[in-house]
């Protein structure tokens, strides 16, 4: 479970923050918080934790924080802190559509198939894509305990991955 500062100041401060861009979708939000928490702005009191525990927020570090102008921007800048491989691996994925699996991937990078799992599990903790059990985009069946499958959390990141590649 997500606990936001506990200082009704911190919350003011964040709500504030956000309330100054556009319309607070949830996904810009989401994206704004994986801003705040790159930047240190935004951090959790539990070493090793991502999302768990309690969150604290610095103030001065988030006066000084510029948060994203838009959604696309938020991914674009996430997606430039990724590896060039685990890039490459999500937009042979984004251009495939609804349904690609690592050996496909993995054949048309001419990659081993490890890469292609290692490249989505950077992503999966990085947001960009979730791992699920059933039906999916993206699925490993590599010897581990059942399907291993992965699908892009939203159609914005594949939407900004495409984008990515097709600027190039």
């Amino acid at each position: 479970m997500l606990q936001m500062p506990a200082e009704s100041a911190d919350v003011a401060r964040l709500v504030a923050a956000l309330a100054l861009r556009r319309a607070l979708s949830p996904l810009y939000i989401e994206q704004s918080l994986w801003a705040l928490f790159a930047s240190g702005s935004l951090y959790v009191d539990e070493p090793g934790q991502r999302w768990q525990g309690q969150w604290k927020l610095d103030a001065e570090s988030l006066a000084q924080s510029a948060l994203p102008g838009s959604v696309r921007d938020a991914i674009g800048e996430r997606a430039s802190r990724l590896s060039a491989e685990t890039l490459r691996v999500l937009g042979a994925a984004a251009v495939s559509g609804k349904e690609s699996d690592v050996e496909v991937l993995a054949r048309a990078l001419e990659l081993d198939a490890d890469r292609v799992l290692t490249a989505l599990e950077q992503a999966g903790r990085t947001g960009f894509v979730v791992q699920e059990q059933g039906h999916s985009r993206l699925h490993v069946a590599d010897g581990r305990e059942g399907d291993i499958r992965y699908c892009f959390s939203h159609d914005r990141y594949r939407e900004s991955i495409l984008s990515r590649f097709d600027a190039n």
